[in-house]
C-alpha cells in the first residue's frame, strides 16, 4: 500500500488561488495516474491532495513512489509517502484492515521529501536494489509495540528497458484515455520521499541484516603484543576492521570514539551493547611478534550475549589485511547482511603494499585522535613519511588533509590560509588516487566549510556521507554546516543520526544544544548541555554554551556566575571572546576589556569558532572606555578583514554579521542594517541573540531591522515546529 500527500499544499492553495492550483492538480493526479498504471498498481481512492495505491509487490510499490517524486519536480511539487505492505481487507470501493492503518500512520511520520517504509517491506524488498536509510523506532497511533521506519534513498531504483516510452510520452497517452481524464480529481499515495535534506541523503542498501541486526559495535581488540607500544597497531586494527564494515552500508557501524570508551573495560557485553545502542558487537585480540601476527576475532549478539562466530587466525604481518577483510566478510555472513555489487571488492581491497607506510600511518592515525598541537605535529610528520615510502596511499594523503586542517583550526589559525592550502592539495589527491574515499571527502568539505563556502562545503561533505552511510565525522559535519546555513531543522536531523552513530562523543550534544538555542527550545538546551556535561565535565565548550543559553533568556547575572568560573589562562578564543562579552552585558567594563584586550589582535578567520560574538566587542569596550580613535583603528581593520574574506567567496552569515555589527559601531546604520538582513538571508537564525547584542543597539526600533527579526522570528517558528512534529511522531 502507498499513500501520498503534497507538502504545503494550502499554502500553495492560499498563494495560487483555486483556479490555478485545480490546474496543477490536474497535472499532478495525471503524473501518479500515470505512474501508477505504469507499475502495475491500482488506485484505490483520492485522499484529498493525495491517493492510496496498492501493488502486487512492495517494491514496486517503492519504484513508483521514487518515479512520482522525481515526476512532480518538474511540477514544483514535493510529496512525502508511506508505505506498508500486509493483508487487506478489500470491497468494491475501498480497502481496509490494519495494514492499510499501517501505512496511513508511516505517511504520518514521513517528513517533507520523504519516501518512508516500514520494517516489513524492508525485509520484503531485501534483494529488490532499493536502498533505504534506517530511522529511529517509532510508536505509532493504534498499533502496539516500536515500529522501526526506513527511509528510501534519492538515487534512482529501477532500470527500464530503453525501448519503453519515457514519462512525458506515457503520461500523454494516458491522459488521452477516459481514466486518465478522470483521475483529474484523485490524489497521493503512502510514500514517503527521501528527505532532501538530513539523514535521509546518506544510502544503505535495501534488505540490510536477514536476521534483524541493525548496528554492530566493533570494541577495542586486546593488544597482547609482547610491546605494549604496540598498542597503536591493536588500535588500528580494530580503526580498520570498523571502516571495513562501515562501507558494506548493511548495517550502522559505530564509531571509533564511542568504542574507545570501553578499552581496558570489563563491563557486561549486554550492557555496553545497551549503552550503545546495538544488536551485535565485534572483540578480539591482537599479538603482534617480529613478522607474525595473531588475531583472535568473535561475534557476539549483543542482546542474548549469545556468541555467533569466532576465528582465530596465526598469519604472516603481510597477511594483516587479508585478516581484516575476511573478519568484516565473515561478520556480514553471520548477520545475513545483504552485500551490494562492489562489496566484496571493498571487503578485500589492501590501501597499501608497504608494510612500513601502513605502519607509519596507524602511528599518525594515533597521534591525531589526541587532538594536541604536539601529537597533531607528530601525525603530519608521519604521514607525510607513510607517503613518502607509498604515494599511492589515498588513505594517507587523507589523513594528512585532516591533520593539516586541524592545525589550522585548532592550533595555528595565524597560518591558517597556507595550512588549508596544504589541506585542499592532499585531500584532493587523495580523491584522486580513489575517488570513493569518503576520508578525502570529508577533509576537502571541511577546508572549504572553513574558507566559509559553505555550499561547496555541503557537497563535497555529503558526498562523504553517501559513499559511508556510518562515518560519523562526515555525518556530523553535515549537520554542523546545515546549521551555519541556518537549515536548523535538518541539521539537527543529521545530528542526530551522529549521535546515533557516535553516542558517546561530548561534541553531538554540544552542537545540538546549539541548534536548539537557535530554535529557542530551551529545555533541549538544558539537556544537551547536561548530556554534554555528564560525558565530559569541565569542557569549554560547555562553558561557552552554558554562558550564550542563560544571556539570550536575559539571565545575565547566572551567566556571570558561569563566567567568573572560566580559567581564563587555558580557554578557547572562542569561550574569551564570550566571557568579554557577558562581563560587558551585565557591566563590568573593567573586566570585559581585561578579557578581550588580549584578543586584539586576532583576526576575523582566527575567531571564527566564536559562536555568536566576535572581535567587534573589544572595539566597543574600547568606544565607552573614551578610547575613539583606538577603537576606530580596530574596527577599520575588522572591516577589511570582512571584506578580504567576502571578496575571496566566503558564503557564511557568521561574516555578515560580524560586518553588521562593525559598520553598527562605525555609526553606518543603515549599511548595518543592510547587512544584518544579507546575514538572516545566508543562514544567520540567533534572533534572540541579536536582540540583546550591545554592538546593534543602536538598530533597534529601526522598522526595517525589526521587520527583519519578525521574519527571522517566522522562520525559526517553523522549522522549530518541524523539529517537533518529528519528535513527537
Amino acid at each position: 500500500m502507498l499513500f501520498t500527500d503534497i507538502v504545503g499544499s494550502t499554502a500553495r492553495l492560499s498563494e495560487m488561488g483555486d483556479e490555478a492550483w485545480t490546474g496543477l492538480l490536474r497535472r499532478h493526479h495525471a503524473i501518479l495516474g500515470a505512474e501508477i498504471e505504469h507499475f502495475g498498481g491500482r488506485e484505490v481512492k483520492s485522499t484529498g491532495d493525495g491517493i492510496l495505491a496498492v501493488f502486487g509487490a512492495p517494491a514496486q510499490a517503492v519504484r513508483c513512489a521514487v518515479a512520482i517524486r522525481d515526476a512532480l519536480q518538474t511540477l514544483g511539487l514535493e510529496i512525502r509517502a508511506g508505505i506498508h505492505t500486509g493483508e487487506i481487507e478489500e470491497d468494491a470501493n475501498d480497502v481496509g484492515g490494519v495494514a492499510v492503518h499501517v501505512a496511513a500512520r508511516v505517511l504520518d511520520l514521513a517528513d517533507p521529501g520523504e519516501i518512508l517504509v516500514s520494517r516489513t517491506v524492508k525485509d520484503v524488498i531485501g534483494g529488490a536494489n532499493i536502498r533505504l536509510v534506517r530511522r529511529r523506532a517509532h510508536r505509532l497511533e493504534g498499533i502496539e509495540g516500536e515500529w522501526r521506519l526506513y527511509a528510501v534513498a534519492s538515487e534512482p531504483v529501477e532500470e527500464r528497458p530503453r525501448d519503453l516510452p519515457g514519462p512525458v510520452d506515457r503520461l500523454t497517452a494516458w491522459l488521452s484515455t477516459r481514466r486518465g481524464r478522470a483521475i483529474g480529481i484523485a490524489a497521493l499515495v503512502v510514500l514517503v520521499l527521501i528527505a532532501a535534506f538530513a539523514v535521509r541523503g546518506l544510502v544503505r542498501p535495501g534488505g540490510a541484516t536477514a536476521s534483524g541486526y541493525d548496528a554492530v559495535a566493533v570494541l577495542p581488540f586486546d593488544n597482547l603484543s609482547p610491546d605494549r607500544d604496540d598498542e597503536y597497531f591493536s588500535d588500528g586494527m580494530t580503526e580498520d576492521i570498523i571502516t571495513r564494515l562501515s562501507k558494506l552500508g548493511a548495517f550502522d557501524v559505530i564509531s571509533r570514539t564511542s568504542v574507545m570508551r570501553y578499552k581496558d573495560t570489563d563491563s557486561p557485553l549486554r550492557e555496553i551493547a545497551r549503552e550503545l545502542g546495538v544488536d551485535a558487537i565485534v572483540e578480539g585480540s591482537v599479538r603482534r611478534a617480529g613478522d607474525r601476527v595473531r588475531v583472535t576475532a568473535k561475534l557476539v549478539d549483543g542482546r542474548t550475549d549469545t556468541q555467533l562466530w569466532a576465528e582465530t587466525y596465526d598469519r604472516d604481518l603481510a597477511d594483516v589485511f587479508a585478516v581484516q577483510s575476511d573478519i568484516a566478510g565473515r561478520v556480514a555472513g553471520s548477520l545475513q547482511a545483504t552485500l551490494e555489487p562492489g562489496d566484496r571488492e571493498r571487503l578485500t581491497r589492501s590501501p597499501t603494499d608497504d608494510l612500513r607506510a601502513y605502519d607509519f600511518y596507524l602511528k599518525a592515525r594515533q597521534d591525531y585522535g589526541e587532538y594536541t598541537a604536539a601529537a597533531n605535529e607528530r601525525a603530519i610528520t608521519l604521514f607525510r613519511r607513510a607517503i613518502e615510502l607509498d604515494p599511492g596511499f589515498a588513505e594517507a594523503w587523507a589523513g594528512l588533509a585532516d591533520a593539516y586542517a586541524q592545525e589550522a583550526l585548532l592550533f595555528a589559525p595565524e597560518a591558517a590560509p597556507a595550512l588549508t592550502d596544504s589541506a585542499m592539495s592532499a585531500a584532493e589527491r587523495a580523491i584522486r588516487i580513489d575517488p570513493e574515499i569518503a576520508e578525502g571527502h570529508k577533509a576537502r568539505g571541511l577546508v572549504l566549510f572553513m574558507r566559509g563556502r559553505v555550499e561547496d562545503a555541503l557537497e563535497a561533505t555529503r558526498k562523504a556521507a553517501e559513499l559511508n552511510q556510518s562515518y560519523q565525522p562526515a555525518v556530523h559535519n553535515v549537520g554542523t554546516i546545515l546549521l551555519f546555513m541556518g537549515r536548523l531543522d535538518e541539521g539537527v536531523r543529521w545530528l542526530e543520526r551522529s549521535r546515533e552513530l557516535d553516542p558517546l562523543n561530548v561534541n553531538t550534544p554540544i552542537t545540538l544544544a546549539g541548534a536548539f538555542r537557535r530554535l529557542e527550545d530551551d529545555v533541549r538546551v538544558d539537556a544537551y548541555l547536561s548530556r554534554a556535561e555528564a560525558m565530559h565535565p569541565g569542557h569549554s565548550a560547555v562553558a561557552a554554551g552554558r554562558i550564550v543559553a542563560e544571556l539570550v533568556r536575559g539571565e545575565t547575572d547566572r551567566a556571570m556566575e558561569i563566567a567568573e568560573e572560566v580559567d581564563m589562562a587555558t580557554a578557547s578564543i572562542g569561550l574569551r571572546f564570550i566571557v568579554g562579552e557577558t562581563r560587558l552585558m551585565a557591566g563590568d567594563l573593567e573586566g570585559a576589556r581585561r578579557a578581550l584586550e588580549p584578543l586584539e589582535t586576532v583576526s576575523q578567520r582566527e575567531a571564527a569558532g566564536t559562536p555568536v560574538s566576535g572581535p567587534a566587542t573589544l572595539a566597543l569596550v574600547l568606544q565607552r572606555s573614551g578610547e575613539a580613535a583606538r577603537a576606530a583603528e580596530l574596527l577599520d581593520r575588522l572591516e577589511s578583514d570582512l571584506e578580504s574574506r567576502l571578496a575571496a567567496g566566503d558564503q557564511t552569515s557568521l561574516s555578515r554579521y560580524r560586518m553588521s555589527r562593525v559598520l553598527a559601531l562605525q555609526g553606518e546604520d543603515d549599511r548595518a542594517v543592510e547587512w544584518f538582513r544579507r546575514a538572516v538571508e545566508a543562514g544567520f537564525r540567533d534572533a534572540r541573540w541579536a536582540r540583546r547584542d550591545p554592538a546593534l543597539e543602536s538598530l533597534r526600533g529601526q522598522p526595517e531591522f525589526e521587520g527583519t527579526l519578525t521574519e527571522l522570528d517566522a522562520l525559526v517558528d517553523a522549522m522549530r515546529r518541524r523539529v517537533d512534529e518529528a519528535r513527537e511522531s
